[in-house]
């Protein structure tokens, strides 16, 4: 009878220490360049732009242009920069490079916690209340 406490206990722990690791799993993902639209596409997180001759270049508060990536540079404070599209090699974004099925199961996990609260919490008004 003690097993199957001791069981769950232990899934439970692996499943919360899963998702605490998932929330740090964040990185460069490359975007495509995409060809000219003739309208600007506004970026509000970090973007690293590699040029064709291989110098990075990090920007926030970025904008894409017809003929540019102009943005301010994260190494100095409020200085603008722009680089020419045909210079750039490369565009990463930073975002979540965890596996779509490891943030889907974490979240059914959460789901499940957050319905088990709710019922405790019922169950022990309920017995309050007598």
């Amino acid at each position: 009878m003690t097993v199957r406490p001791r069981l769950r206990k232990s899934v439970n722990i692996l499943l919360l220490s899963g998702l605490l690791l998932q929330s740090g799993c964040r990185g460069w993902v490359e975007k495509p360049i995409v060809p000219d639209t003739g309208t600007a596409i506004p970026r509000r997180g970090a973007l690293r732009v590699t040029k064709s001759d291989g110098v990075v270049i990090s920007l926030r508060d970025s904008f894409i242009t017809n003929d540019s990536i102009v943005g301010l540079s994260s190494d100095t404070s409020r200085v603008r920069t722009a680089i020419a599209r045909t210079d750039v090699a490369k565009i990463e974004v930073r975002g979540d490079t965890t596996f779509t099925r490891v943030r889907t199961v974490g979240k059914i996990y959460l789901i499940y916690l957050e319905v088990m609260a709710a019922v405790g919490m019922t169950l022990i008004a309920i017995a309050l209340w007598r």
